[in-house]
């Protein structure tokens, strides 16, 4: 396997070479590994190589939510698109569609973590609180008052499952 292949295929696990000394690649949105590759042929083959297998062991550790789930997490977020709703997110309010962008990156970086076996964990880890300031989401649709996201979410799910 020559250096340019391996190089190709590590591109596909979103790896890029640096400064021609660093290889940085960033997976599944959270974690940035890098190496610093040395100037022979051998030694680079080798660590890219290691980084290849690596990348792959940990891509393929990571698994989905169960297709029900997926299923149901689609349709809160579909509801949260379509339902002329507004997203409130550390303070500032955004469309929708911004919401669903932005919870389905959430949603694929608890997915990694492996922490999404459910729609309400989903509701829980990912579409509750900001990761980074720790308040609440919230939602407001039309003229109603603004609800925490966890509290809309949990009764549009609830709605969803009952029987019609």
């Amino acid at each position: 396997m020559t250096v340019t292949t391996l190089r190709a295929m590590l591109f596909n696990y979103g790896c890029l070479l640096r400064d021609g000394a660093y290889l940085f690649c960033k997976t599944r949105l959270t974690f940035i590994h890098t190496i610093k590759t040395e100037t022979s042929g051998d030694k680079i083959e080798k660590n890219l190589i290691s980084l290849l297998l690596a990348l792959m062991a940990t891509s393929s550790s990571a698994s989905q939510a169960p297709q029900e789930t997926r299923t149901e997490i689609e349709t809160l977020l579909k509801k949260l698109q379509a339902a002329d709703c507004q997203f409130n997110r550390n303070g500032t309010w955004y469309s929708g569609v911004e919401a669903k962008v932005h919870l389905t990156k959430k949603l694929a970086y608890f997915e990694n973590k492996n922490m999404i076996k459910s729609t309400e964990d989903f509701i829980t880890h990912a579409a509750s609180l900001s990761s980074s300031s720790g308040k609440a989401y919230l939602v407001k649709c039309g003229n109603t008052q603004a609800t925490e996201s966890k509290i809309w979410l949990q009764e549009q799910l609830k709605t969803m499952r009952s029987p019609k």
